[in-house]
C-alpha cells in the first residue's frame, strides 16, 4: 500500500512539473550592472534565462532599496520593466538621493504576476550631486527649475508648487508636489482658519481682503492696485523672492514662445488632472512620452470634460519623476471658490495673473482637458496661485 502511495505521489509530480517548460527552479533571471548613474537616477537592467515564447505572459522588472536587508526580505520599492528585447530588459528609475548606495536585484513573473523568481543582488552609488545643475534644484523634491519663455528677452523659472496659505498662523509656503492642491476644504477659508487653503481672491491691499484670503463677495473688497503675493516671505524664501506672472506674461507664455504648442498639454499625472507646461529647450527623458495639446474628442458634459484628461495622457510616478526633473511643470486643476462654495475642482484650472482690467475684474488664465486661454473675472473669485522668479541675465 506505501509503495502504491508513494508511486501515485510521483507520478503526480511529474505531472506537476511538466505543466511548466523545462527550466531550473534557480537562475530565472539575472541581475546586470547597472549603467547611466547621475546623482538622480539610473538605468538598471536584467535578463530572463527562460524561453519566452514558452509562457503565455511574462513579468519583469527590479526592486530597489537602501539596504540588503530590504532586499533580502522583498521590502524594496518594485518596479515592472514596459518591455523586454528578447531576453533583455532595463528600468529607468528616478527620484534617488545623491551621494547613496543602493541595493537592487532582478524578478521575473511567469504567467501569473504574484509568482515570482528573483535574481542576485547588486549595488550602485548615486553620483554626490555636486557638479552645476543643469536648472535650479529644490531641497525635498524632484523638481528641477528650468527656464520659461515669458516674453521676447525674459525667461521666469516656475515656484515648485502650488501657493499655500495658513491663515491663523500667516505663514504662507509651497505645496510640498506640483500636484497637490486643497480642493473642497478651501471652503473653510477665514483668518481665523487653522489649516492650509490655496484658492485667493485677486490680491489687493490687506485692508478688507488680506491677499485675496476673504469669503466676502462686495466688489469693494478686492479694489485697488494689486498687491503681489511674492511680497510676502513663503517658506524660507525672502520676501520679493517670487512675483505672479503678467497678463502678457501668460499669454506669452501659452501662444507666442516658440514651439508653444508642443510644450504644453494637458494629463491625469499621479492621478491629478492638470496642465503640463515644459521649459523652453526641453528634451524627453529616455522612455517617457509626452503628448502635447488636448483631448480632442468632443465634449458633451461635465463628467466626459474630467474624464478628458486622462483620456488624452496619463502620467504615473515614474514618468511624473522623470518629466519634473527634467523641468516640467505642472498646474492642477484646483477649481475656485466663490465666498464659501467651491467648485471645478478637477475639471478646470484657473490661475491669477497680477494684471488688472476693469475696476472689478482682472486677468487670469483658464484651462480645461479641451484648451488653455487667458481670460476676465471678477476679483472676487478665488482662484489657485502659481509664483515665478526671474532668470538673472
Amino acid at each position: 500500500m506505501k509503495k502504491l502511495i508513494g508511486l501515485i505521489l510521483f507520478c503526480m509530480g511529474v505531472v506537476l512539473m511538466s505543466c511548466e517548460p523545462n527550466v531550473p527552479t534557480l537562475g530565472k533571471v539575472a541581475t546586470q550592472e547597472a549603467t547611466d548613474i547621475t546623482d538622480y537616477s539610473a538605468k538598471l537592467h536584467g535578463s530572463i534565462n527562460v524561453d519566452p515564447n514558452g509562457y503565455g505572459q511574462i513579468y519583469c522588472g527590479i526592486i530597489i532599496a537602501k539596504t540588503k536587508d530590504e532586499i533580502k526580505e522583498r521590502k524594496g520599492k518594485y518596479y515592472e520593466s514596459m518591455s523586454l528585447q528578447g531576453k533583455e530588459f532595463v528600468v529607468n528609475v528616478y527620484g534617488l538621493s545623491p551621494n547613496t548606495e543602493y541595493y537592487y536585484c532582478t524578478w521575473v513573473a511567469l504567467n501569473q504576476i504574484s509568482n515570482k523568481y528573483f535574481g542576485k543582488t547588486q549595488s550602485f552609488t548615486t553620483l554626490d550631486g555636486t557638479g552645476e545643475p543643469e536648472g535650479e534644484e529644490h531641497p525635498n523634491t524632484n523638481y528641477v527649475a528650468k527656464p520659461f519663455s515669458v516674453g521676447a528677452q525674459r525667461q521666469v523659472y516656475f515656484s515648485p508648487g502650488n501657493l499655500q496659505y495658513q491663515p491663523n498662523a500667516t505663514i504662507w509656503r509651497f505645496a510640498d508636489e506640483q500636484y497637490n492642491y486643497i480642493g473642497s476644504a478651501n471652503k473653510n477659508t477665514a483668518l481665523t482658519y487653522d489649516d492650509w487653503i490655496d484658492l485667493f481672491g485677486w490680491s489687493t491691499h490687506e485692508g478688507y481682503s488680506y491677499f485675496g484670503v476673504s469669503t466676502d463677495t462686495a466688489d469693494n473688497y478686492y479694489s485697488g492696485q494689486f498687491k503681489d503675493w511674492g511680497t510676502k516671505q513663503i517658506g524660507k524664501d525672502a520676501p520679493n523672492t517670487w512675483r505672479t506672472l503678467a497678463y502678457e506674461e501668460w499669454r506669452y507664455l501659452l501662444e507666442g514662445r516658440k514651439n508653444c504648442n508642443a510644450l504644453m498639454g494637458c494629463a491625469q499625472v499621479m492621478g491629478v488632472n492638470g496642465l503640463i507646461l515644459l521649459p523652453d529647450d526641453w528634451q524627453a527623458p529616455e522612455g517617457v512620452t509626452f503628448e502635447p495639446g488636448f483631448y480632442e474628442e468632443q465634449i458633451k458634459n461635465e463628467s466626459e470634460a474630467k474624464a478628458g484628461y486622462g483620456a488624452h495622457q496619463f502620467i504615473d510616478e515614474i514618468e511624473w519623476k522623470a518629466l519634473e526633473h527634467s523641468g516640467a511643470v505642472f498646474l492642477p486643476a484646483a477649481g475656485y471658490r466663490v465666498g464659501w462654495d467651491v467648485g471645478n475642482v478637477q475639471y478646470d484650472g484657473f490661475y491669477w495673473s497680477s494684471t488688472p482690467n476693469e475696476a472689478n475684474t482682472a486677468y487670469y488664465t483658464f484651462f480645461s482637458s479641451g484648451q488653455a486661454e487667458p481670460r476676465t473675472r471678477e476679483r472676487k473669485h478665488a482662484h489657485s496661485v502659481r509664483l515665478v522668479r526671474d532668470v538673472a541675465k
